[in-house]
């Protein structure tokens, strides 16, 4: 017995005798040889992620444990994408610890304005080691919002554990995506897929947009409103738990310049300034409202326990824009300059209004301006009709257009059947006043004949009286006729002359002069 214990518990190795504890350590013999494994686990952790609003560059990111202000454990600095990497002492899995990003620039995703990261600003994403510890990290507003609402449920008494995983359920449930373990795509920098990274940046992109937007509506210069100002008022809404526009305890509605927060600030609203970022210019993802429309809804509609009741969820948009074409109208005829007038509008916003036309050369092919005022020479173009196309499409992706058809008419009308005709003799010689009428024909296959004007070029004495009648059969012709007295001088021979002016609906005239001799 005691020879089988020491060939278990002793083990000779070039001359050196290893006690029991060793052996077991060494984990036993190997033929000749020792196998000496690695002593002790791992004594530290690495954190790696992203600092996301746009990208925090050369921000400071630091852990602390939960609940902070005893000191940061490690910290480590962002690089120009917003990226981050640094070692901490072994995280506890089960522990709650905190990331704070502070300091630094963010480079704003709806202006493309460089943002200092000022006192207050700042981004936090809480977690149990085992999160910290499970691979890269995103710490994003929403990450920050996440925060509130669990620090939130352990106010009210809830473990940190169940305090985070509540409120991780609520936010990944909402957002469709962990928004502390999935990548966020920079919208900003290049084409993007309709997966959860993509999204996620898209609805950064969004609540940039919307905090832009804010300032616009109050004029303020670009950066004024954003993100990180906007944030502070979110946290505060959020600090009883809901999203209903109040701070806990307060009944007055939180605003931020001018804006009033509600439960839709991150439903309907975000929705909408998503829909809005997809027609910045800031935006390259490639990104449609076809292809992000039922993210933007679910964002829209969400009735999870995050929103109060009041008011009910809603669309962004859910309907089609409105077109307004004042010139032209529908049918009617133009010539010379002719205004081209039109514009769009929509509960959302409108991302292209776009006027063509299949027979009209507009400069550059088409016109992409909203509202629309522009002059067109109908003069370059022949008489006949012609159409313009007007389509608008709003942010949501909604289209609507509207064919206005009209016509060109540049072309006088034409007299003709004078009766008597030009330069023709009459001869009365009664010794008595006569009277001459004249007739004839004004045609205008255009807008229409309106008109003829008679005007008395010699003796220049005579009453002149008119009259036209467009034809019931025929509206593109029109008769008139003209009267004048001839008094009697002893049947010499006079000489009458007069021009004659017809006139179409457009005021386009062609004038003739017209002469008879007559002996009275």
């Amino acid at each position: 017995m005691y020879e089988t214990l020491k060939s278990l518990f002793f083990c000779r190795y070039s001359s050196v005798t290893l006690s029991l504890f060793a052996f077991l350590a060494a984990g036993g013999c190997n033929g000749d040889n020792l196998d000496f494994p690695t002593q002790g686990g791992p004594s530290t952790t690495l954190l790696q992620g992203v600092a996301f609003d746009g990208p925090v560059l050369q921000g400071t990111v630091a852990l602390e444990q939960y609940p902070p202000g005893s000191g940061a454990l490690a910290s480590g600095t962002t690089d120009q994408n917003g990226n981050f990497s640094f070692t901490a002492p072994l995280l506890d899995s089960t522990a709650v610890y905190i990331l704070t990003v502070s300091g630094g620039k963010t480079l704003d995703l709806a202006t493309g304005n460089t943002l200092t990261l000022t006192q207050g600003d700042q981004l936090i994403a809480i977690g149990t080691g085992q999160d910290f510890s499970s691979g890269s990290l995103s710490i994003t507003p929403f990450t920050s919002l996440e925060t509130s609402l669990a620090e939130h449920f352990i106010n009210q008494g809830i473990s940190m554990s169940d305090a985070i995983r509540q409120s991780d359920d609520l936010w990944s449930r909402y957002l469709g995506f962990d928004p502390l373990k999935t990548p966020v795509a920079n919208p900003t920098l290049g084409p993007t897929q309709a997966n959860s990274a993509g999204l996620y940046g898209i609805a950064l992109a969004g609540l940039s947009q919307m905090a832009y937007s804010i300032g616009q509506n109050q004029s303020l210069s670009p950066g004024t409103t954003n993100t990180f100002g906007l944030l502070i008022q979110l946290e505060s809404d959020l600090s009883d738990g809901i999203f209903n526009g109040l701070q806990q305890g307060s009944s007055t509605p939180l605003s931020y310049y001018g804006y009033s927060l509600t439960s839709d600030t991150l439903r309907k609203n975000l929705a909408a300034g998503i829909l809005e970022f997809l027609w910045n210019t800031q935006n390259k993802s490639g990104l449609t409202p076809l292809t992000i429309d039922g993210f933007a809804n679910s964002l829209a509609l969400n009735t999870s326990s995050l929103f109060s009741e009041s008011p009910g969820a809603s669309a962004p948009d859910p309907s089609a824009p409105t077109i307004s074409v004042v010139s032209p109208v529908v049918g009617q005829y133009y010539r010379g300059t002719m205004t081209i007038m039109a514009s769009a509008s929509d509960d959302l916003g409108i991302g292209s209004f776009v006027t063509t036309s299949p027979n009209l050369p507009l400069p550059g092919g088409s016109l992409d301006q909203n509202p629309l005022t522009t002059s067109f020479n109908t003069a370059s173009v022949a008489d006949g009709s012609y159409n313009l196309v007007f389509t608008a499409t709003d942010y949501a992706g909604h289209m609507a257009s509207q064919d206005v058809q009209f016509s060109v008419d540049n072309t006088p009308p034409t007299i003709s059947n004078l009766s008597p005709s030009n330069n023709q003799t009459l001869t009365f010689c009664a010794g008595i006043t006569e009277s001459v009428t004249v007739t004839g024909t004004l045609t205008d296959t255009g807008s229409g004949p309106n008109s003829v004007g008679v005007s008395e070029i010699s003796p220049n004495s005579t009453e002149i009286t008119s009259s036209f009648t467009i034809s019931s059969t025929n509206p593109t012709q029109g008769t008139f006729q003209f009267t004048f007295t001839v008094p009697t001088d002893g049947c010499k021979s006079v000489p009458y002359t007069f021009t004659l002016t017809g006139y179409d609906n457009l005021f386009n005239s062609s004038t003739i002069p017209y002469s008879l001799t007559i002996e009275n």
